[in-house]
Order: structure tokens, then sequence, then C-alpha cells
């Protein structure tokens, strides 16, 4: 979990804050983004939808915006007749390695270019060797940091302070620190066996007004009354997960953040199927932990 970085950190320069200035409520539930007198965003999503890795993140676009589908930037012909000539925000869902060259990024990116641009990377593009270069002016988000990052970057394109798209990653993640998320006043116990990051997380979690319990203590409060549990391992194995198991029936019924380091696809599943809420990757951003604990608590 990345520390929050002073600006000197992180960019090069002053950040943007052209009509950006930092709003109490600036950080509203997934939910939210469609609310109010603007209609949902408009997304154009390419790829290969029916991947089980990207089933979280079709799931929420459904949810959340009008959505368009094309498996191929070449099968944008086939929906010139559906009005769908410009959308708010593009998703590149890339389920291999080279599936989608940069000439075609570039092209799409000249055809529309108001839209922001989001690369969604599946399991077979983690690390770097298999990912690539970076698409210039893309944002990159990998199918396990969907549910934190989406509502982040949703959210931006409709207030207004969306960044440029050659912003870089520092500058974007000093961007979302400084837009301070709601207080709260809800409970949530940690499940870690690292002080430090047990500490950590806590401090994280305060940040947003949670207040921290230890439901193990002789003066812990009712898991009932908890609104969420985050339960943290490095690596999983069949220990971990029976570990996992046991501490969603020692918490029930409150809901579970499980956070992995790095986690597989056959993992999360895995979790799921336990009955966490959600399943988050070990690092992560700070505005990606409270977004996925509003998310649960909501």
């Amino acid at each position: 979990m990345a520390a929050r970085p002073q600006p000197s950190e992180t960019a090069g320069h002053a950040p943007f804050q052209d009509g950006c200035e930092a709003r109490p409520t600036a950080f509203p539930a997934a939910d939210m983004i469609g609310a109010g007198p603007n209609p949902r965003p408009s997304v154009l999503l390419l790829g290969e939808r029916e991947r089980p890795e990207f089933a979280t993140a079709v799931a929420w676009l459904h949810a959340h915006t009008r959505l368009t589908f094309a498996r191929t930037p070449a099968a944008l012909s086939d929906l010139e007749g559906d009005n769908t000539g410009f959308w708010d925000h593009v998703v590149i869902a890339q389920s291999r390695p080279g599936q989608f060259p940069q000439r075609e990024v570039d092209r799409l990116s000249r055809h529309l270019p108001l839209a922001q641009f989001t690369a969604l990377l599946g399991s077979a593009c983690e690390g770097e060797p298999r990912s690539g270069r970076p698409w210039p002016g893309v944002v990159r988000v990998y199918w396990h940091q969907w549910s934190g990052r989406a509502p982040s970057i949703f959210l931006s394109a409709r207030t207004g302070c969306r960044l440029p798209r050659t912003a870089s990653e520092p500058e974007r993640l000093d961007h979302a620190l400084r837009t301070p998320p709601p207080r709260t006043v809800a409970r949530v116990a940690i499940c870690c066996p690292l002080a430090t990051i047990h500490d950590a997380l806590a401090v994280a979690c305060r940040v947003a007004g949670y207040q921290i319990v230890d439901v193990a203590g002789s003066t812990a409060s009712p898991a009932s009354e908890l609104a969420a549990t985050l339960w943290y391992r490095s690596g999983m194995d069949a220990r971990g997960f029976a570990a996992l198991e046991q501490w969603i029936r020692h918490v029930a019924p409150a809901p579970v953040v499980a956070l992995f380091g790095f986690p597989r696809y056959d993992q999360v599943r895995r979790a799921q199927s336990l009955g966490v809420a959600a399943v988050m990757s070990a690092p992560f951003l700070l505005p990606d932990l409270w977004n996925v604990l509003r998310e649960v608590t909501g």
C-alpha cells in the first residue's frame, strides 16, 4: 500500500488545478456517478467482454454507464446507425499481449479527441514484459484493480476535473489524494499478521473517518456493529484460505474485503466463493481502498 506522497515527490511540476478544486463530497459512491441532471457517461468497451476476468468490470460498466460494445476498432463501422459516434470514455480490454497495436489506439484517439481512454488489462497481460509499453495518454488498470479504480476514473470525467491525457501516473495519484474522501463514523476491523501493515491500513481507514475496533478483544464491539472488515495476506495458499474462511465466519454478517498480494484469477474466484464482498490487489492506492470501503458499506 503506497503511503501518501508529497507533491514534490510525485510530480515534476505543480499539480493540475484548473477547475478542479477539492470538494468535501467529491468521492461519492459508485452509484452516484450517474446521478443528477446529466446522463450517465457513454462508454465504448473494446475487446473480448466475455472473458471471465473482465466480468467485474463489465458488470460495473453496465450498472453505471451507457455502454456500447465492439470487439475491434474495425467493427465500429457497424455501429454508425446507432448514433453512438461519440463516447465520453473508451475502455480497451486487452486480454492478451499485442491484441491492440499502438497504431489502432492512436487512430481511435484521433477520431475521438475528447474521450478519455483506459486500458483494462487481463491476467495474461500482467507484468511489464507481457503488457508492453503503456499507450501514451491511456490510463492503465489491471483487471483486479477495477473495483477500486473505476469510481475515481469516471467521477473525474463527470465533475469536470478530469486530467489531460498527458498526465503522468504520479500526477494522477497526487490529484486523487488531494480530493478528500467523505467522512464517516462507521466501524472497521482489520485482520493482518504484520503490525506495520496493520497500522498502515488503520491510518488509511482513519483518514476517511472509520473507527478501528478489535473484534478479538474483551472490550470489542459485536461483529454485527461492524460496517466492514479488512483481511490481509501477502500470499495465499490452502492455509490462507482456511484462515480467511474462519475470519468470515467470525465477523459475520459484516462484509469482508480481502487484500491479496497480486492475486491470480483462481484465487479471486475462490475468495468470492467463500463469501468475501471484494478482493483488492496489494499494493494499491489509498483512493482505491476508500472507494471499495464505500462501495461495500454503502
